[in-house]
């Protein structure tokens, strides 16, 4: 333990893993006062991790969603003649005097806040996901009021394609909740996403994959299905659903062979200590290669805030 100890020191020097370090220090030590820092910027994969470990659920998200600003921003005239042009659905001039906003100030929230909603607007889920993300952190959270608050983070969290996801995630019993968060990560909501891999669509399918999910649907196949939303969605559950089969309903092994493969998780798994395979969070932490690890991780905490969205009244 001391050994791990010493190294988890030397990793919290390197801010890339300065939570995972502190994470595992607080369990090591039995000591939680060390995971007052990860909090402090919660929307990460440990902070989620120690809200659910802890039984808080996500309820701090929601305290610090509630804080009142501790001044109220004043709306400047720049956002009063977007507002204005979006209220008349002139949705491209008001774009447009953010754009020139953003030239002369990149980082300023209210500016990101006013993009991130027109792009939302526009059903540009890809770049309302990119600026809205900028904001998911509670110290720029003062220069928004209560209900902007919970508007980034929906526009971060889009939840478009819904009933389709949600009538096929009923036909395999899944929650559309990992469905929504496995979008978020593959594609960003880009239904016309395509993968250096030629991955497709909105659940990123590649088409010697599609080809076959197709036959075991019946549907006629060419590769440009996959770049139809209510398809892709249909397939990509449908083969989801199959990994979950395959590994007795385990999320985390699902999620990485939807990323990794089949055959390479089957292969690692088999190689784990039988402790170790009934522990989530020490099973995660073992993927061998950094980029399913980190996918796995992503997909967990978007998995976690769509959660909590779900939970609160629309």
């Amino acid at each position: 333990t001391e050994e791990a100890i010493r190294i988890l020191d030397q990793l919290a020097a390197n801010p890339a893993y300065l939570s995972f370090s502190l994470y595992w220090k607080g369990k090591l030590e039995k000591n939680p006062e060390l995971w007052k820092e990860i909090l402090k910027e919660p929307y990460n994969y440990y902070a989620l991790r120690i809200l659910q470990e802890t039984g808080q659920n996500l309820d701090p998200l929601f305290s610090q969603i509630q804080q009142d600003p501790e001044t109220p921003p004043a709306p400047q005239p720049w956002e009063e003649r977007i507002r204005l042009l979006a209220e008349h659905r002139l949705f491209f001039f008001a774009l447009e005097e953010a754009r020139s906003r953003q030239f002369f100030s990149a980082s300023n929230p209210r500016v990101l806040f006013h993009l991130a909603r027109l792009y939302h607007f526009l059903g540009d889920d890809f770049l309302a996901i990119h600026y809205a993300e900028k904001l998911l952190s509670p110290s720029l959270w003062k220069d928004f009021s209560q209900n902007e608050r919970l508007e980034i983070l929906r526009i971060a969290y889009p939840s478009r394609y819904l009933p389709i996801l949600q009538e096929e995630a009923q036909k395999k019993n899944i929650d559309p909740n990992i469905l929504l968060a496995l979008i978020k990560q593959e594609s960003r909501f880009d239904p016309r996403a395509t993968s250096p891999a030629n991955a497709r669509g909105l659940m990123q399918i590649l088409v010697s994959t599609g080809k076959a999910i197709a036959s075991a649907l019946n549907i006629p196949f060419s590769p440009s299905i996959l770049y139809d939303p209510k398809t892709n969605i249909q397939m990509g559950v449908h083969y989801f659903a199959e990994l979950l089969n395959k590994f007795n309903g385990n999320p985390v092994l699902a999620l990485t062979a939807y990323n990794w493969g089949p055959e390479r998780v089957s292969q690692w798994y088999s190689s784990l200590p039988e402790e170790v395979k009934n522990d989530e969070v020490a099973l995660i932490e073992l993927i061998p290669d950094s980029q399913p690890r980190l996918y796995v991780k992503k997909i967990l905490l978007h998995y976690w805030i769509y959660h909590f969205l779900s939970s609160l009244p629309q």
